[in-house]
């Protein structure tokens, strides 16, 4: 019997599912918890590329994450700072599977080396660039305050008993008072 070979994946392709599989883990496990091993089966590859593509899982996870944040962003950063509010909004919604990325690197100073929220600061920069002045603590807590929303929406909705738009509504009035105050 002959054995056959995997089909050959170029360096790209083989990166791109296993950052791909880390976030999709990341959204239903705390990251101390993901190994190589769940994420090489979750990409249907061996483990092993894990290393020989990131070097260490801590990398493959900083990539994601890296990752998930630049995606955020660019969505915030798409169009006018007042609206800043309703885009992360938006963006967590369609993206549900990201809110755990994003609440990780927001709310954990130790996942990136400075401590800086790079969402944090571009948002801050976004509000520079229109001409208005907001504090980072400012933008963290509505940052917090989204996040905390979004994490458990459906909960959340059901408590409230409002239709998910006029509750989106409030959270988002709520996190542009914190920026605004």
């Amino acid at each position: 019997m002959t054995r056959r070979r995997a089909p050959q994946r170029t360096t790209e392709e083989t990166r791109h599912l296993l950052v791909a599989a880390t976030r999709w883990l990341m959204a239903s496990m705390p990251t101390s918890a993901i190994t190589v091993r769940a994420i090489g089966e979750e990409a249907g590859l061996p483990f092993s590329l894990v290393n020989r593509h990131f070097g260490t899982k801590d990398a493959l996870l900083q990539t994601a994450l890296e990752q998930i944040m630049s995606e955020w962003i660019a969505a915030i950063n798409d169009g006018p700072a007042d609206q800043l509010v309703d885009r992360a909004v938006e963006y967590l919604a369609a993206h549900p599977f990201d809110v755990a990325g994003i609440r990780y690197v927001t709310v954990d100073e130790s996942t990136f080396p400075d401590g800086r929220s790079p969402v944090a600061d571009a948002i801050v920069a976004r509000y520079a660039e229109a001409g208005r002045h907001v504090e980072a603590i400012d933008v963290t807590v509505a940052l917090s305050l989204v996040l905390g929303w979004m994490s458990a929406e459906d909960h959340w909705i059901t408590t409230a008993g409002l239709p998910a738009d006029e509750a989106r509504a409030i959270v988002k009035a709520h996190a542009l008072r914190c920026l605004e105050r």
